[in-house]
């Protein structure tokens, strides 16, 4: 990590799914371009990038058409942020809500317990290692 890393709360923001090649969520390492999207081979298709701060947070079921806003903390490593502490994410497909999350991330990943809100007033409960869903 280069200079160490920062905790800071962002401001919810839209975010789109990079749709890049495979790599599992420990191994990213990107450089930033702007605050668009760029194709990178380091990146793959499950993470979300925050499109006006560049955070990022992992999608385990990514859906062509999701956006996704993000309101908490995040991480730097020195070239990339990514979602990190206890936060909220909304979920959209194709601009229409279609999920919230609310719950721990570290290093961009779901990591512990979540509550999921869905339209239809459904909510789930659910806890997450690592990226993982284990119950």
């Amino acid at each position: 990590m280069s200079g160490g890393s920062d905790n800071k709360k962002s401001e919810p923001v839209a975010a789109t799914n990079t749709q890049q090649a495979v790599t599992s969520p420990a191994t990213v390492n990107n450089e930033e371009k702007g605050k668009q999207v760029v194709a990178d081979t380091a990146l793959d298709y499950h993470w979300c990038r925050d499109t006006r701060n560049g955070v990022l947070i992992w999608n385990p079921n990514p859906t062509q058409g999701e956006t996704v806003t993000w309101q908490g903390g995040y991480k730097s490593d020195g070239n990339n942020r990514y979602a990190d502490g206890n936060g909220t994410a909304t979920w959209y497909l194709n601009g229409e809500y279609e999920q919230r999350d609310e719950g721990t991330y570290h290093n961009g990943v779901r990591d512990g317990v979540f509550v999921q809100y869905f339209p239809d007033g459904r909510v789930k409960h659910s806890r997450w290692v690592n990226g993982n869903q284990v119950e």
